[in-house]
């Protein structure tokens, strides 16, 4: 699917406009996942394959794909023993943890000079206790060893902490980067518990401007796509 990247503004985006978008029926099909790819508006349509961050979409497609699978396993086998509440008394689970270190990871092996916002920390998924850092360091494993990308080397076992270095590339204060990739990794987090809507929201900032993002609505049904198992 297609949008007009006004969703988002020029440090964050508004997920809320992107349902409404979706709701309406206002895209095109062009994914058999459900998936939302975000250009630039003023980007012709002929030009979209040749826009010069093709290399960015492309790859923030494939990895929030991933994510979006990743997700929808945890939230199919959900145990509510392994949610926890920060300090706002926001929730957060196995997902958030699992999705932000699978996307980060992987976007840092592709653009090592960029940088990273994002929610979690290691410091938050010591303090939710070791079931819930052994579950992620399994889900995440088991993510990346089926992802399109796999290699002998992805396919080992993450130690904790490489899950931890994963997770604290989200720490960027947002002072001096050119290039900034910045993730909500379970957006919803009451739908997701409730076994309803959530989404995996991801952007790519180049000096102030958006010019890439992806959302993956693994619960939403489309009469043109199929859902996720």
């Amino acid at each position: 699917f297609f949008f007009n990247s006004e969703i988002f503004y020029k440090q964050k985006f508004s997920i809320a406009r992107a349902r409404s978008s979706l709701q309406s029926g206002s895209c095109t099909s062009n994914l058999r996942t459900t998936l939302c790819t975000f250009l630039p508006a003023t980007l012709p349509t002929q030009l979209q394959i040749m826009s010069p961050y093709s290399a960015e979409r492309r790859h923030a497609t494939e990895v929030v794909h991933a994510a979006s699978a990743l997700s929808k396993s945890v939230q199919n086998a959900l145990d509510p023993s392994l949610t926890y509440s920060k300090a706002d008394a926001s929730p957060v689970t196995v997902a958030d943890f699992s999705v932000q270190a699978l996307i980060l990871g992987r976007l840092k092996e592709l653009f090592p000079q960029d940088r990273f916002i994002a929610e979690e920390s290691s410091a938050a998924m010591r303090k939710a206790g070791e079931t819930t850092m052994e579950e992620v360091r399994r889900r995440v494993s088991a993510a990346r060893k089926a992802s399109s990308w796999a290699t002998e080397e992805t396919k080992a076992e993450m130690t904790d902490a490489e899950i931890a270095e994963c997770l604290d590339l989200g720490g960027f204060e947002g002072k001096g980067g050119e290039r900034v990739w910045m993730l909500d990794p379970i957006d919803g987090t009451k739908g997701f518990l409730g076994k309803q809507q959530y989404c995996i929201a991801l952007a790519f900032v180049d000096h102030g401007r958006v010019q890439v993002g992806v959302l993956g609505c693994p619960n939403l049904v489309l009469p043109s796509l199929p859902p996720l198992p």
